[in-house]
């Protein structure tokens, strides 16, 4: 009931696919048609195309770190259709959301250099989403690399949201080049409602082996208090109400 509303503004960071907006999209437009009931049949093709395309033009956000991947990401959303959506490329945004993400966050917030569709002279998202890239090549020895995925939370949280749901690596519980002090403020933040984690990382992206497995998570502006928190083993789910910070003493999450 809060996301998904007509006036809801909904943000991915890292399109590369299109597949998040295109599930926050269908979702949005699937409650408009509902509310005809049963003289849905009698809209057009024409009709429904537009209110489609008015859903990606006033609720759907999307940030992209290349050319390409904006390009395939406007392909999923509207085909071959010249349609004004708000897709944008920003250059080097790995590199620029890793070294100064005030920064990043002031250039998102603006309209209209990024958000030409829009008229606020400022952005407010509802909700923020997103599987940011996990980590990159650092020059160490053999296969080391440094993680990028909590910069993106990061980011996410200062744009201040009412709602932000990520999936990462699970690493940062205990582990991670770096994560010291990110491991620290997520255990500690209690806006953090939900968190799902696999252990097995098979059991979430069958093609992906992932050290330490992956973990999606919601943090809500709103909530104050304890962390539903599920653990999925073999298909078994456990969950439990907890605090993160129950062993903080230890510097890790447990």
């Amino acid at each position: 009931e809060q996301v998904f509303r007509p006036k809801t503004k909904l943000l991915e960071i890292n399109s590369k696919s299109g597949l998040y907006p295109l599930y926050l999209a269908y979702t949005l437009v699937r409650l408009y048609l509902d509310t005809y009931g049963n003289k849905l049949d009698l809209l057009t093709r024409a009709q429904q195309r537009k209110i489609w395309d008015d859903v990606l033009k006033r609720n759907i956000f999307v940030i992209c770190k290349s050319p390409m991947a904006r390009s395939i990401t406007e392909r999923t959303l509207v085909g071959f259709r010249e349609v004004p959506i708000n897709t944008c490329y920003i250059d080097q945004l790995i590199e620029r959301i890793s070294t100064n993400p005030s920064a990043i966050k002031d250039l998102i917030a603006q309209t209209p250099n990024l958000w030409p569709n829009q008229s606020n002279p400022s952005m407010k998202f509802d909700a923020i989403v997103g599987n940011p890239p996990y980590q990159i090549m650092d020059g160490g020895s053999k296969s080391s690399a440094k993680p990028l995925y909590h910069h993106f939370v990061r980011s996410a949280k200062k744009l201040e949201p009412r709602y932000i749901s990520f999936i990462t690596p699970s690493r940062w519980f205990a582990a991670g080049k770096g994560l010291e002090d990110f491991r620290e403020e997520m255990i500690h933040d209690h806006h953090m409602r939900v968190m799902v984690d696999f252990p097995n990382s098979k059991e979430c992206f069958a093609n992906a082996d992932i050290a330490g497995g992956v973990n999606f998570f919601l943090w809500d502006r709103e909530h104050e208090g304890s962390c539903s928190v599920t653990n999925v083993n073999n298909g078994n789910c456990e969950t439990m109400a907890r605090k993160l910070d129950e062993f903080a003493q230890y510097g890790l999450f447990v």
